[in-house]
């Protein structure tokens, strides 16, 4: 069991001694979903927290399962919102710290605006950082749309940049520490979401990595190919085609994330298709759970095919077939040594033939 504490006290549990991924119902996901968005939606993380962990305990579901719906949802809902902002939603941002930042005392001002803006707090800073850009003559609309999000890339950035934006002394001293909190406190964007996102996506690799030496299996890592000149590269790519849970694979894929719809149907579009082209049937763990069946109407606009057999006027369509229809495996635990070598040897059998 390994605990991961951010700096804003986001605690994430990872279970990685035990491997039973757990699946939720298409209107169970759509149930937690709908009550996050509801009760806690875009700018509210810290509510959104205590929420989650109600949600844990209210409908019996583990606390990592929870907390991948609601990223998820939170990746999906913050790039939706600012795809579809109003000219007057994005100037409200600096129209907001130009009115409440000469009064203002203490360091949650960012927060607060990105509260009452229901943006993410990163987007607000990105969007204030950028009104202080484009006040710079020498620079285009694009430089300073650039210019902002190289400074939210690390906090050195950040100071950097303040340094040059022309601002007083007494502000830029009173701005950096409300950037800096504002962005331990955003679950989803900026450098302290990126690293510790980052920390958990690596140590559920090192894990797959541990049960694949322990069987003595031999693989092709995703730094070794990119090494070797590879463009298509899956976390690990298996030297001899392995048996698992009945199915031959040559890949398997680590998602340190909640399965959701959205991700598993673009997935299997995109980045499982091209796995599959260029290797064979492969597997892939979603650690924190996944959707137990997905939207036919999503499977439409990626034009993904459906199972054999299924009703195309049926509503969702199983996960587990769907997948195993486009040649994925997903693995809903790891079989033990005693099962991996039970197959190994049935399937050396079988090829000796």
């Amino acid at each position: 069991m390994l605990t991961f504490i951010g700096d804003d006290g986001w605690i994430f549990v990872v279970s990685v001694v035990t491997f039973s991924m757990h699946s939720i119902s298409l209107a169970q996901y759509n149930s937690i979903v709908e009550t996050i968005r509801t009760e806690a939606p875009l700018g509210f993380d810290q509510t959104r927290r205590e929420l989650v962990h109600r949600l844990a305990d209210t409908t019996d579901l583990p606390l990592r399962l929870v907390q991948g719906v609601c990223s998820s949802w939170l990746g999906q809902a913050n790039r939706e919102r600012e795809r579809n902002l109003r000219r007057d939603e994005r100037q409200l941002p600096i129209e907001l710290y130009r009115h409440l930042q000469p009064t203002h005392q203490g360091v949650d001002l960012l927060c607060e605006i990105a509260q009452r803006c229901q943006r993410q707090p990163y987007h607000v800073i990105k969007s204030i950082l950028y009104t202080f850009a484009i006040q710079d003559a020498a620079k285009s609309s694009a430089k300073a749309i650039e210019s902002s999000k190289l400074a939210l890339r690390t906090l050195d950035n950040c100071k950097a940049f303040l340094a040059t934006a022309g601002l007083s002394n007494d502000e830029e001293a009173k701005l950096y520490p409300q950037i800096v909190h504002a962005l331990r406190l955003d679950a989803a964007n900026g450098p302290y979401h990126a690293r510790l996102t980052s920390s958990i996506g690596i140590e559920y690799e090192y894990h797959l990595k541990e049960l694949l030496k322990r069987d003595q299996i031999s693989y092709l890592s995703e730094d070794t190919a990119r090494l070797l000149g590879h463009s298509i590269t899956p976390d690990f790519r298996f030297v001899n085609e392995l048996i698992l849970k009945g199915s031959s694979v040559s890949w398997i894929d680590s998602k340190a994330s909640f399965g959701d719809p959205a991700s598993i149907a673009s997935a299997l579009a995109s980045q499982f298709g091209k796995y599959v082209r260029s290797y064979g049937a492969g597997a892939v763990i979603y650690w924190f759970g996944y959707v137990a069946s997905v939207p036919t109407a999503l499977l439409r606009q990626h034009e993904l095919s459906l199972p054999d057999g299924a009703d195309p006027e049926q509503p969702e369509v199983d996960t587990l077939a769907l997948c195993q229809h486009h040649h994925v495996l997903v693995l809903t635990d790891y079989p033990t040594r005693m099962q991996m070598a039970i197959a190994t040897a049935h399937h050396k059998r079988l090829k000796d033939r």
